[in-house]
């Protein structure tokens, strides 16, 4: 007969590594595709996008750097209309979820392969 305590504790290990797997695959696909701009351009969106829906001022002033490091002043709505910035976001939106999936999977077939 099988010990149940055997089972528990793969169980356990087999989640444990799924978990860290997906942490540590998230971390290195955000750290390999993403970069300083695409992180400050989201943050910007974001920070407009919140400020807007709690009824602050649209046409506000906000100082934003583009990728090449010029400076320019665009509305509140403008920033938060911006395709690029945008975009950004999805890119790290995407690479999270991508390694957030890619680890378990990689977890659970490095397990099977092990049996």
């Amino acid at each position: 007969m099988s010990d149940p305590g055997f089972w528990r504790q793969a169980v356990i290990a087999g989640t444990v590594g799924a978990l860290s797997m997906a942490i540590l695959a998230c971390a290195i696909l955000l750290a390999r595709d993403t970069t300083e701009h695409d992180w400050y351009a989201a943050y910007k969106l974001t920070v407009a996008d919140i400020l807007i829906a709690a009824g602050f001022d649209e046409d506000a002033a906000v100082e934003y750097r583009n990728a090449d490091d010029v400076v320019e002043t665009i509305s509140r709505y403008g920033r938060s209309v911006t395709l690029g910035a945008r975009w950004a976001r999805d890119d790290i939106l995407e690479a999270a979820w991508d390694g957030a999936t890619l680890g378990p999977l990689g977890s659970a077939v490095r397990c099977c392969a092990s049996c």
